[in-house]
């Protein structure tokens, strides 16, 4: 018997075992798998080698699982994302799985061969099989150095305000807030009275010091006669009473520990030097009929090269960086001491009401705890003992609240984290079949035509 060979189904051609002795193809997880990753234009090429090599019809599989046009099929989701900047998550990659007999000299010698593997780049410094390889070292193009900047503010300038809520991190100017600077983009940096001539040094044109009202200051620390609530629920209330008494339609909510605004979009994540970001979210937003709530996701969330994503997603949470309806509404009021975005997610969803999270755009935001300020007091050193006691109870109060709605996630730095589950698993409803509908929004001019969907870069330019 040969010592190499092919798993037979059909739709596994794109798998080659190198192991008979063993059988791992059997193991999901095997110790033995090795991945050999080859450019879209190579794979052809590569195909026929491995056929007249190992005489078998060998077929690489393309990364991506086609979610994106599948998702693009639905025609009030092309409303709403038409004329908006490109998304293409298509990756020039393909993969063979190959299982390599690491104990079999004979097995990684024929691997080796086969896809023209060097020596130097077959092991690791721990005389390890390496487990990832690229055929002949050609990768996709990363172009993360370089960033989007404005040609026109003209179209990129956001619709609503946008406010960026402090506390304790004035040593320096809050990542979030310089983050807005560089975009030259106005906003609101709100903190509470006691620390007022501490921020009152970043002041510029681009950048306004509001202090919290006595109101909220008397709520957070309990001067009214009631318990304590010592979070930045008070200051989310604070701001967004500030901005209906402006006027305004909706407004933004960011945490100060942002540390950029990216684009996502062909396998690579620029830095966002232009408020494009906070602008095509709000035209979605305003396209979206009933929506109270919408904003940008994580990139911890959206690993560069992963073809699994949207350009958005619907009903789900939004956290850190938030544009919040000023409609009247009882469930656009935060509460609470943890988890008020979660909280506020959820009790939004049960209305009926949908929200929508952009990826294209995306916010790399500083992790919890990693920081002094914010909410640390709450967390540690404050008012319970340890980071792992005040996450406990952070997870504690979002379940009591929602308790079929929150499963457990367990992170690196905590073990302990809330796990949001809107699909009906725990028992509670589908929150995630809240109607998507399109509406026109009062500033758009051109109607809706099923021929004429394009995309629009706003003036955007990389460089």
């Amino acid at each position: 018997m040969s010592s190499y060979r092919q798993k037979t189904k059909m739709s596994s051609t794109h798998m080659i075992t190198f192991s008979t002795t063993n059988n791992p193809n059997l193991k999901k997880n095997s110790k033995y798998k090795r991945v050999v990753y080859v450019m879209d234009h190579l794979v052809n090429d590569l195909n026929k080698r491995l056929t007249d090599i190992l005489g078998i019809t060998c077929i690489a599989k393309p990364k991506e699982r086609g979610v994106l046009s599948k998702f693009m099929e639905n025609i009030e989701i092309k409303k709403i994302m038409n004329n908006q900047p490109e998304f293409i998550q298509t990756n020039p990659l393909y993969n063979y799985d190959c299982y390599v007999d690491i104990d079999n000299e004979e097995d990684i010698k024929k691997f080796q061969e086969v896809f023209e593997i060097e020596d130097e780049d077959l092991y690791t410094k721990k005389d390890e099989v390496v487990k990832t390889f690229y055929y002949k070292n050609e990768r996709y193009e990363k172009l993360n150095d370089k960033k989007y900047y404005d040609l026109d503010r003209s179209i990129t300038e956001p619709i609503y305000p946008i406010y960026v809520i402090t506390y304790g991190r004035y040593k320096e100017r809050p990542h979030t807030s310089k983050c807005l600077c560089d975009m030259k983009q106005k906003h609101y940096l709100v903190c509470e009275k006691k620390e007022y001539d501490k921020y009152l040094k970043y002041v510029n044109t681009y950048t306004t010091i509001l202090v919290m009202s006595d109101k909220y200051d008397d709520i957070k620390y309990g001067k009214n006669g009631e318990e304590p609530v010592m979070s930045s629920t008070c200051v989310r209330n604070f701001v967004w009473e500030h901005s209906r008494n402006n006027g305004d339609r909706r407004h933004w909510i960011l945490d100060d520990n942002i540390k950029r605004f990216c684009r996502w979009n062909r396998m690579n994540l620029f830095t966002c030097i232009s408020p494009m970001c906070f602008r095509s979210c709000e035209i979605m937003t305003d396209r979206l009929k009933n929506c109270l709530m919408s904003g940008l996701s994580y990139k911890s969330m959206c690993p560069q090269s992963d073809t699994n994503h949207t350009p958005v997603i619907f009903n789900t949470h939004v956290y850190s960086c938030i544009l919040l309806s000023n409609e009247k509404h009882e469930e656009c009021y935060w509460r609470g001491r943890y988890n008020e975005d979660a909280d506020l997610s959820i009790r939004i969803l049960k209305t009926g009401r949908p929200t929508i999270k952009l990826n294209t755009f995306l916010c790399d935001k500083l992790t919890t705890g990693s920081c002094k300020g914010g909410n640390e007091e709450i967390y540690s050193n404050g008012l319970v003992k340890s980071m792992k006691e005040g996450m406990k109870k952070k997870y504690d109060y979002i379940y009591n609240l929602h308790p079929q709605y929150i499963g457990v996630r367990p992170l690196k730095r905590n073990e302990i984290h809330h796990d949001i589950k809107t699909c009906g698993e725990l028992g509670g409803l589908v929150l995630k079949n809240n109607s998507i509908i399109y509406q026109k929004s009062n500033y758009e001019i051109l109607e809706w035509g099923e021929e004429n969907f394009i995309t629009n870069e706003f003036g955007l330019v990389l460089k």
